[in-house]
């Protein structure tokens, strides 16, 4: 657990708090990009861009994003990079004392292939199977529903990861590929959309697409690959 306020010394947990408990309920997007500096913005969020920017309000720099030095309004925050933030500048705490922190940040460093956790706070501090089963059947007995009906909340579209190796090179910075990409981002048009991030953890490229087209999808990150291993040569 981390909590970023000892980085930050004049701003307390409980004022990042307060400014972000006024946007709950706004709309998710993962990957959307967010103006650190922009305080009207009321979303989309995605969850590493909505807590840098509520740090960004409150003590008004950056903290989570790939360079913590760049303009706020292009920032890009990421999980991997609130780890690096988290282990250089924050202090790692136990659950138990994050529990008892306002502003704590929990995080769960992004590993290739884990699994991630449901907490359901009014029970436990922790992810806890037995008790996200539990909180689900409870849900069906209330509702009357099946099983089926009340877990199938999306319809999911075809998606595709994969990861490029880059070494210590910055290909999203050629032009090359940023041309490949906006090519992808127009093909793809209305009917999904793409998230190419290099990972907060590994000498990688993440190429993600997800649309109503599965040829199209698997066509649009089998050309960003190559254009992104194009520029790494």
């Amino acid at each position: 657990m981390a909590s970023p306020t000892s980085a930050l010394p004049s701003v307390t947990g409980g004022a990042i708090l307060q400014i972000a408990l006024q946007h709950v309920g706004e709309k998710y997007v993962l990957g959307i990009q967010v103006p650190k500096d922009n305080p009207n913005w009321k979303g989309p969020w995605d969850c590493a861009e909505f807590v840098s920017w509520s740090v960004f309000q409150a003590a008004r720099m950056l903290y989570g994003c790939d360079k913590d030095t760049a303009a706020p309004a292009s920032a890009d925050a990421y999980t991997g990079y609130w780890e690096r933030d988290s282990l250089n500048f924050g202090r790692i705490i136990s659950l138990d004392e994050a529990a008892r922190t306002a502003g704590a940040a929990v995080l769960r460093f992004p590993q290739v292939g884990a699994s991630g956790h449901i907490v359901l706070s009014d029970f436990s501090t922790t992810g806890d199977g037995l008790i996200a089963a539990l909180q689900v059947l409870a849900e069906v007995v209330h509702t009357g529903k099946p099983v089926s009906e009340v877990c199938h909340v999306f319809d999911a579209v075809p998606q595709v990861l994969r990861n490029v190796k880059t070494g210590e090179g910055k290909p999203l910075e050629n032009n090359y590929v940023k041309q490949a990409i906006a090519e992808a981002m127009s093909r793809l048009g209305e009917g999904g959309r793409l998230v190419i991030r290099p990972s907060g953890t590994e000498p990688l490229i993440r190429v993600m697409a997800e649309g109503d087209d599965e040829t199209l999808v698997h066509r649009l990150v089998d050309d960003l690959c190559r254009a992104i291993e194009r520029a790494v040569v």
